[in-house]
């Protein structure tokens, strides 16, 4: 399997670290993958923000920032696979500058056999926030705990006791230019723990161009998969309560 290149089965860790690029795509911004607003100088994105409630209290923050920061929202996927410097063995949180590549079955959760090829796609890790027992304003203007991160699109000044977060941006040999932002908040009113995913993307090549509405779709489903699995993760932990609950919005 090479970057961008279609491959029959599902990539190891190995194999994708081994096709990993670590030149940034475009030069996109720390700042603005971890506030996902699309440089103004770089033309059109495609903007999309996704969050679910996962479970309360701080033993659901604990369990879904580590399902996170083991990859676990992507590889619980069984069409997904992530591999990253801080991928098991190492056992380590995500780090700025960390490699990262992300193979997707080109036809998602449908597995069409042989029809069905998994593209690797490299992206490096730009920007890690981690904040305990601080209070971050999610829009509305600085707080205690700093500048404001992003938020779900129907919350305004929303405060949360607790926030961790990864963004990551594309590579040259990434079929999409952008990119993404995880993260997982602590709400302070009523104690909720929430998983966020917010990124924004253009076609960096003839394929993503041609197949961009295949590729809207499977972006749409990698983010509600990656709530589910976070969700079920804290759900392991005997933390999650009832149904999850989700908000999704797609600009174009």
């Amino acid at each position: 399997m090479r970057q961008g290149w279609p491959g029959l089965s599902r990539p190891s860790i190995f194999t994708l670290l081994s096709v990993h690029n670590s030149s940034v795509n475009h030069a996109a911004p720390a700042a603005a993958l971890t506030l996902p607003t699309p440089p103004a100088h770089a033309g059109w994105f495609a903007v999309d923000t996704h969050a679910v409630c996962v479970g309360s209290g701080p033993r659901a923050f604990a369990a879904a920032a580590a399902s996170l920061a083991a990859w676990g929202h992507a590889n619980a996927l069984p069409w997904v696979e992530a591999a990253s410097s801080s991928s098991p063995p190492s056992h380590r949180r995500p780090a700025p500058g960390d490699p990262v590549c992300i193979a997707a079955r080109a036809t998602g959760p449908l597995n069409l056999g042989p029809l069905s090829p998994w593209l690797a796609n490299p992206l490096v890790v730009v920007g890690v926030r981690e904040g305990k027992g601080r209070r971050w304003r999610t829009r509305g203007g600085p707080a205690e705990g700093g500048p404001a991160p992003a938020t779900r699109p129907s919350q305004d000044a929303e405060e949360t006791l607790s926030r961790y977060e990864v963004a990551l941006a594309t590579t040259a040999s990434h079929v999409l230019a952008g990119g993404e932002r995880f993260s997982i908040t602590h709400r302070a009113s009523d104690g909720s723990v929430w998983f966020e995913a917010a990124a924004f993307a253009r076609p960096a090549s003839v394929a993503a161009a041609v197949g961009w509405p295949v590729v809207r779709a499977l972006q749409a489903a990698f983010r509600r998969g990656a709530g589910e699995a976070v969700a079920a993760a804290v759900r392991m932990d005997g933390q999650g309560k009832g149904k999850a609950t989700q908000r999704e919005r797609g600009l174009w």
